[in-house]
């Protein structure tokens, strides 16, 4: 038995029917239905009708087997189940043209006929064919009841035959194309399961291979800060040594900056590798902001100062305002903003503002930069994207910092965006609503703990970085060559 099944489904009209693709199936559904045809052709050629001459059925029968062959041969579905249609619309209108008009038992075929066209074909080709049917249909109605065609039909003992394989093979046919378009969407749903399992265990396999790149990359991460961070210490102690060489001191400077660098780059591909894992977790604490902001802008002051440009800080609106949230990464965010504004400004000034917007606090700053073109602006927060591939050669880095800004800021609730004017500056913003309380002067003891007075912000997350495009001749409170607090 199993044996004839497989003999079976290798013949060739039945090869299809497991196709992995839809046109291969759709293929397969047309082929058996030219033979159906033909099967049934054959069928009424031998059943007696004398209304009509019966060579139409050995005509119709050979059609069926061109198309059949076409099919096989590779021929397009699509034109030959048109055709099909036609052929067999065409076939049905010539048998009850002689056989009582619209009472002809043949015209129960105009309802099968263009039935398979659902399967077969697109949406709007069903629908037309549909809709051909139902023209004919009334065509014949109104041919019969204008005299054109006869009504009279034959019932005498001679035609039963005919009439009720008409009625036999129409039914049978309407139910075979119920059931293969039950079993082929069974099979394209069992298709669409597999195709998920796949994919499932395709997603596992890749977070188990990103679970040990994090791994790994946390692992050589700290296996390399661990000699940096000693390079770091040993080359403070040897600095001192060499302080009234100044030749060995600039060889000395020139190895602290590249460890610097490269530590940098360390973290951030640390911090970046646990972001995108998810299992970077927030150090909430209560600080003082403008402290910390004045710890940031010392870090840079040497730096604007050895490039000849103008570092200010105006916090006036947010003096003895302590917030609570997580110190660290509000210092690297403004490090990686003011990185960037240090590296892409050639000369002119570089101002921070930090004021109260709403219930929120707002950092600005502004920059005299080569700013950002406009079709590049959306990329920017992208890993390792650059504003074009001149600025990373002539400027460096990683393409990290910024990314790993605007990941921070999501993770904290908010949302950081980016407007620029080529050879102006450049706008980074970000703003989110905060509940705000009372205000009083920063305690001269920094472990001091009182109740949340009005400055404090509750919360891990803080309104960071706005550059904005520099505006000539307008000038803060006050301003320097390094940095200072207004």
């Amino acid at each position: 038995m199993k044996h004839m099944r497989n003999t079976w489904m290798q013949w060739a009209p039945m090869k299809g029917l497991h196709d992995d693709t839809a046109s291969g199936r759709r293929r397969w559904f047309l082929k058996l239905g030219m033979l159906s045809l033909v099967v049934c052709s054959l069928l009424f050629y031998g059943v007696a009708q004398p209304a009509y001459d019966h060579d139409i059925h050995l005509l119709a029968a050979l059609v069926y087997l061109l198309l059949f062959v076409a099919v096989q041969a590779g021929a397009s579905y699509v034109p030959v189940a048109n055709l099909g249609f036609f052929v067999s619309i065409a076939y049905v209108l010539s048998v009850s043209w002689t056989t009582g008009g619209i009472n002809s038992t043949t015209m129960v075929w105009m309802t099968v006929v263009t039935l398979p066209s659902i399967l077969l074909l697109s949406r709007v080709a069903a629908v037309v064919w549909a809709g051909v049917a139902v023209a004919v249909n009334l065509l014949m109605l109104a041919l019969t009841q204008t005299g054109v065609l006869s009504s009279l039909t034959l019932m005498n003992h001679e035609v039963l035959a005919w009439t009720l394989l008409n009625k036999v093979l129409v039914v049978c046919m309407a139910m075979g194309v119920v059931f293969l378009t039950d079993y082929m969407h069974r099979q394209q749903s069992d298709e669409l399961d597999k195709h998920n399992r796949s994919l499932e265990h395709t997603h596992l396999a890749l977070r188990q291979a990103q679970a040990h790149k994090d791994e790994f990359i946390a692992s050589v991460g700290h296996e390399l800060r661990t000699p940096m961070n000693a390079i770091l210490g040993l080359n403070g102690i040897l600095r001192a040594e060499l302080a009234g060489r100044a030749e060995d001191v600039e060889v000395v400077d020139h190895i602290r900056r590249s460890t610097e660098q490269l530590l940098q780059v360390v973290n951030d591909i640390l911090d970046f590798s646990q972001l995108q894992a998810g299992l970077l977790v927030l150090n909430e604490e209560r600080f003082a902001l403008c402290e910390t902001l004045q710890e940031v802008m010392d870090r840079y002051a040497d730096k604007a100062a050895a490039k000849s440009l103008e570092l200010t800080l105006d916090a006036r609106q947010i003096q003895g305002m302590w917030v609570k949230g997580d110190r660290q990464r509000l210092v690297q965010i403004l490090r990686n903003m003011l990185d960037n504004a240090l590296k892409f400004t050639l000369h002119g000034r570089i101002q921070v503002r930090v004021k109260s917007v709403g219930l929120g606090v707002l950092f600005e700053i502004e920059d005299t930069g080569i700013g950002i073109p406009a079709d590049r602006l959306q990329q920017v927060f992208d890993r390792f994207e650059f504003a074009d591939l001149q600025t990373n050669r002539q400027f460096g880095g990683t393409g990290l910092g910024l990314s790993i800004s605007e990941r921070l800021v999501s993770l904290q609730g908010g949302r950081i965006g980016v407007s620029s004017v080529q050879g102006q500056g450049t706008t980074f913003w970000r703003w989110r609503h905060r509940r705000r309380t009372d205000r009083v002067d920063e305690p001269a003891n920094p472990n001091f703990v009182g109740r949340r007075q009005r400055g404090e912000l509750d919360g891990g997350a803080f309104d960071v970085a706005k550059i904005l495009p520099a505006r000539r001749g307008d000038r803060g409170p006050w301003r320097r060559s390094g940095a200072g607090l207004a």
